[in-house]
């Protein structure tokens, strides 16, 4: 949906996620600020997209991109995982590719938000403030249906592992537990998701099609902090391998 995205009034932009040998080989950032600047190949890639959109597909502001407010993403946005300090499957082999294949994921998001937790020191406790993060009334995710991504940090997701969560466990209560619950809705907009057939269940609206659709993986360095990033809406994450020339 690349039109979509680009003439959107919402804020979101090209997310890119790098994964695989090609990360080292262009000494993609994945470790500390790996969503901010000081390193040439996150800036550089994810710019070069975003000037191809603008000059070659025609995306300039106030002209076909309509964004209300736009974000800091839309300069550039692009990082790597940490595979080396994440305890689970790289993202891309649990997509279906192998572990020595170079993948980059795509998919419009908005800019990270951070989840700050230094008190939990328990996996659900983690959990519970990363559910309270995604459970956001006024996100596109509420009504489109559409994955999320939840990076971890790694120490947030070392201690989530130490206590025995699963990629799958953690999808499953994640799912359930950041739902928004119907009070917090206006009621123009419930009538407007229930014509858009917006399922509600026990009273309360999931944020995404089902528990497979919030993508978790690892990148950053050492603190107590993770990211949510949220959807544009009616895309899904697209993950294509790299060849090598």
């Amino acid at each position: 949906n690349l039109h979509g995205s680009l003439a959107t009034t919402h804020s979101c932009a090209p997310m890119l996620l790098v994964n695989g040998p090609i990360r080292k080989e262009l000494d993609v950032n994945c470790s500390s600020n790996c969503f901010g600047q000081g390193r040439q190949a996150n800036a550089t890639i994810g710019r070069a997209l975003q000037l191809i959109l603008t000059n070659v597909g025609g995306a300039k502001p106030g002209i076909m991109d309509r964004s209300t407010q736009g974000s800091p993403a839309k300069y550039a946005f692009c990082f790597g995982e940490n595979e080396e300090e994440s305890p689970w499957e790289p993202f891309h082999v649990r997509r279906g590719f192998a572990a020595e294949d170079s993948v980059v994921t795509a998919m419009p998001t908005e800019a990270p938000h951070n989840i700050n937790d230094h008190a939990s020191t328990s996996g659900i406790g983690i959990l519970t403030t990363i559910a309270g993060t995604i459970s956001q009334p006024g996100a596109n995710a509420i009504y489109c249906n559409a994955p999320i991504f939840l990076i971890l940090g790694p120490e947030h997701a070392q201690t989530l592992h130490r206590d025995g969560w699963t990629i799958a466990d953690m999808q499953e209560d994640l799912f359930k537990r950041s739902a928004v619950p119907l009070d917090q809705v206006s009621k123009e907009n419930q009538v407007s998701y229930e014509e858009m057939e917006r399922p509600l269940v026990n009273g309360y609206y999931p944020m995404t099609p089902g528990p497979e659709d919030i993508h978790i993986l690892v990148a950053g360095g050492p603190g107590k902090h993770s990211a949510y990033i949220p959807p544009f809406g009616f895309t899904a994450a697209c993950s294509v391998r790299v060849a090598h020339v």
